[in-house]
């Protein structure tokens, strides 16, 4: 006999189209046999577009003529059939309606905080910042989102952010999610020494809430194999903050003439040997409300430190500029630091390829946050005098 079976809610491509998936196989007498369905290319979808729970399938069973021979056919006489699968089957995209599903989530978004921030370093005292995570989803279902946001501390330990639950929803397409200003002050104040260049987000997703799941029709989404929620942070730190052992690193290049990072101007090294005295001048020029302190090194091309300037070590102070009693900056503060030089620390300049500097940062006493305004900076120059023999 010939076995024919059609499934009208399994359907297969052919060419442009679709027609339901239907086969035969060919069975001996008393004998058995077994097909593999291959469902590549194939979809599920009911004739009148209702929502499918379950797999209808025709089977068929043809009698073929015999050759002659006469066989006996009773009532206890029967086929069975069984439909199973052999190995996971994988959807790529589905549309009708998901019963609330969680997805778990755990990724990184790297933050993009710019390099001044990059090369600062302290403990801030934040009242309050904004934090918005922007959310891309092509999930065609809404979606609850039950994550943590967390950052690490220099010390290995972490610190972490709730979601609001007001903010937990999120929904298809581009969403914002926004954090509450004050929670965030606080997460990123307990950051001590250094601003993270990434937040950890992990948790949970709950996809299609009972709360808006509809078994029905009027449920209906899509959802595939490359749906995915993705999303973007943007941290605004505002301008009223205080600061606790900030400090600020940068190199420049000797030479550096275009303030392009490269060498534009060479000294002409020889008449260095010449100098047996010499006197640096810094002049500072304070116009943020947080006290800096400032020193500076010479370095060799492999950056091996060939002269600290105060030799000493320390860092010349200079108080933060006057402000008034809302931490605005009134007037600057002014400094001019001499350090005299000996015949051999005169001569740590013919090696030196670079100049490192740091820049030491606290906030006014008596103001624990401060107004940090755009037109506020720090004007610093520093200056050689040298004195030797000439031919």
């Amino acid at each position: 006999m010939t076995f024919k079976f059609r499934f009208s809610d399994l359907q297969r491509r052919s060419g442009s189209s679709y027609a339901p998936y239907e086969d035969s196989l060919y069975l001996a007498p008393n004998g058995a046999g077994s097909m593999l369905l291959n469902l590549a290319d194939t979809r599920i979808k009911s004739f009148d577009g209702s929502l499918i729970r379950t797999l209808g399938v025709l089977g068929t069973v043809v009698i073929l003529p015999t050759s002659g021979q006469p066989v006996t056919i009773s009532q206890t006489d029967k086929v069975i059939i069984s439909v199973t699968k052999n190995s996971t089957i994988v959807i790529d995209s589905a549309v009708g309606v998901v019963r609330p599903t969680w997805v778990n989530v755990d990724t990184k978004l790297r933050l993009n905080l710019g390099k001044g921030v990059q090369k600062f370093s302290g403990q801030l005292n934040l009242p309050a910042a904004q934090l918005g995570l922007t959310t891309t989803s092509s999930l065609g279902f809404p979606a609850d989102a039950y994550v943590k946001i967390g950052a690490r501390k220099v010390t290995g330990d972490s610190v972490f952010l709730q979601i609001p639950v007001s903010q937990r929803r999120l929904t298809p397409g581009q969403d914002v999610i926004q954090f509450d200003g004050a929670e965030v002050g606080r997460f990123l104040s307990q950051l001590v020494s250094k601003l993270p260049d990434s937040l950890r987000i992990y948790g949970k997703i709950l996809v299609n809430p009972s709360d808006v799941y509809t078994p029905s029709p009027a449920g209906v989404a899509s959802v595939g194999s490359n749906s995915s929620v993705a999303g973007s942070a943007n941290i605004s730190i505002p301008l009223n903050l205080g600061i606790v052992g900030g400090i600020v690193r940068d190199t420049l290049v000797i030479g550096d003439t275009l303030a392009n990072g490269k060498k534009g101007f060479t000294i002409d090294k020889t008449y260095i040997d010449r100098y047996n005295f010499g006197k640096v001048y810094i002049e500072l020029e304070n116009g943020l409300p947080a006290e800096i302190a400032f020193n500076l090194a010479l370095l060799t091309k492999t950056w091996t430190n060939l002269l600290t300037v105060p030799q000493s070590g320390q860092m010349i102070h200079l108080s933060g500029a006057r402000v008034d009693a809302n931490g605005n900056v009134v007037a600057s503060s002014k400094s001019t630091a001499v350090i005299e030089l000996n015949q051999q620390e005169v001569s740590q300049y013919n090696p030196s390829e670079f100049v490192a500097f740091s820049i030491a940062l606290n906030t006014s006493a008596g103001s624990p946050t401060v107004q940090f305004k755009t037109d506020n900076q720090v004007r610093i120059r520093v200056w050689t005098q040298v004195s030797g023999r000439i031919k």
